[in-house]
């Protein structure tokens, strides 16, 4: 693919408002970028802390199992909670992406319709998206692993129960995360439709 719009044309007056829009939508991309670091951290900041809290109870009373599964409940909704806003932000990157190439037919130089095209081989390696995602999925597996640990301990249970807890536990992960990349899914496909009429 050419870097260059085959379309342009510089005689157009819209040409000065369509670099502005562009500029706008630039400026809309960083911020949105900006909130999205934030709001990692700021998850980040309240899951560590939550953990090292409960991490210090734990050494100071030792029969606290029941309040490490009723915190691990807590912080993997906390978890959930953030990958939604994960998945939020991206679609509202996705969104203004397509905007952008919208606006770049416009201009002498596609410049993120070349990016993408030159990077669509390797966008997994790329996205950081999908590096916040797993980010996210450590977390909770983690958390989730804190709980049924505390919670089989607490109650002694055989080896037959702790597999059934442990399958249960994790058949509960894969469905809430299959149901939020599937909505996830969803937006971004009428998205997507919305931009090809």
């Amino acid at each position: 693919m050419e870097i260059y719009n085959s379309n342009y044309n510089s005689e157009l007056e819209d040409s000065r408002i369509l670099l502005e829009q562009y500029r706008n939508l630039s400026n809309i991309i960083e911020k949105t970028t900006s909130r999205r670091i934030n709001i990692n951290g700021f998850f980040i900041g309240v899951l560590t802390t939550v953990i090292t809290f409960v991490g210090f109870l734990n050494r100071v009373e030792t029969d606290s199992y029941n309040s490490i599964v009723m915190v691990s409940v807590f912080l993997y909704i906390v978890s959930v909670v953030w990958q939604i806003s994960i998945r939020t932000y991206m679609t509202h990157n996705q969104t203004y992406y397509q905007i952008m190439s919208k606006i770049e037919s416009g201009f002498p130089v596609k410049y993120y319709e070349f990016e993408k095209n030159v990077i669509k081989d390797v966008s997994w390696l790329v996205s950081i998206s999908n590096k916040e995602i797993l980010l996210n999925y450590i977390f909770g597996v983690s958390i989730l692993a804190l709980g049924t640990h505390s919670y089989i301990i607490n109650l002694k249970t055989t080896l037959l129960e702790s597999i059934g807890v442990i399958l249960v536990v994790s058949i509960f992960f894969v469905l809430v995360n299959l149901v939020i990349s599937r909505v996830h899914r969803f937006v971004s496909s009428k998205l997507n439709d919305a931009f090809r009429e």
